[in-house]
């Protein structure tokens, strides 16, 4: 769900971006009424994203109310997403964790690698992750790069840096460290990573290209090869990235550090779907 200020841009913002959400309105003349339903979902474990226009922080900016109210139901972290970064636009994160500070809520940083942000992915054509039809991958809302190419990790690195150490943040949490998507290999349209540095790394290793898998290559116990090989891409991301997070310690040593991880315990076809 997205609670918007202005419903018209942000309909526009969101078509470019292919993002396919509900919309619903929350401005200064009805927050009052809208802000006590949206907490209500947020209790729920529904995630909420609040676009706001351009404005004067503390004056016409939305969400002190349903600040003020998630307070009051006895909310006390809140998770902002950190990769809200464009060419004509970036979220104001400075006065929404001033204004959750002032009323006793943390704030974490959320990422979601592979994304970085879509300023980078638009920047970047040549970083973008590929899908197992030779596309770029556009899985739903993430525009993901390829973090396996050593400039593409390298800014990453460098940008997470800066958002983690420009802010006042509580906490940071990696989140949806995994590859695209539900439907696994049986939609090669959707299916990730097949950029090519892992390609090469597959092939070093085993003697063959894993696009073949989708080409003359279609026995189950070469599909099993890859998707294992994958799956442990997804727990070395999870490693690395971790490492690397930590590292703010330095900085900030009261920094939490958070890993949101898909158990596959309950669903044991979500290895394979997603390398979890």
């Amino acid at each position: 769900l997205i609670a918007a200020e202005d419903t018209r841009r942000t309909s526009r913002l969101l078509a470019h971006y292919d993002v396919r959400k509900p919309l619903v309105s929350l401005r200064e003349h009805n927050e009052a009424r809208e802000s006590p339903r949206l907490v209500e979902r947020l209790a729920r474990g529904e995630p909420i994203a609040l676009v706001s226009d351009a404005g004067t922080p503390g004056i016409s900016d939305p969400g002190q109310v349903l600040v003020r109210t998630a307070r009051a139901a006895g909310i006390k972290i809140v998770y902002l997403a950190a990769w809200h970064f464009y060419h004509h636009y970036r979220f104001n994160y400075k006065y929404f964790i001033k204004l959750c500070h002032s009323q006793g809520i943390a704030v974490y940083a959320w990422f979601a690698f592979p994304q970085v942000t879509p300023w980078i992915w638009e920047k970047h054509p040549e970083w973008r992750e590929k899908n197992a039809s030779g596309q770029d991958a556009r899985s739903g809302w993430r525009l993901p790069l390829n973090l396996f190419h050593p400039q593409a990790r390298a800014m990453a690195r460098e940008w997470l840096w800066q958002v983690m150490t420009d802010f006042d943040w509580d906490g940071i949490n990696l989140a949806e460290l995994y590859f695209e998507s539900l439907e696994g290999a049986a939609n090669p349209a959707r299916f990730t990573p097949m950029n090519a540095d892992v390609r090469a790394m597959f092939r070093a290793r085993f003697g063959w290209d894993p696009i073949e898998i989708w080409r003359q290559r279609k026995d189950a116990a070469s599909l099993r090869q890859f998707l294992d090989f994958r799956a442990g891409l997804a727990g070395k991301m999870q490693e690395d990235w971790l490492r690397f997070a930590g590292q703010l310690r330095t900085l900030r040593p009261g920094l939490h550090l958070v890993l949101t991880h898909v158990d596959d315990r309950f669903d044991t076809g979500m290895r394979d779907a997603i390398g979890a």
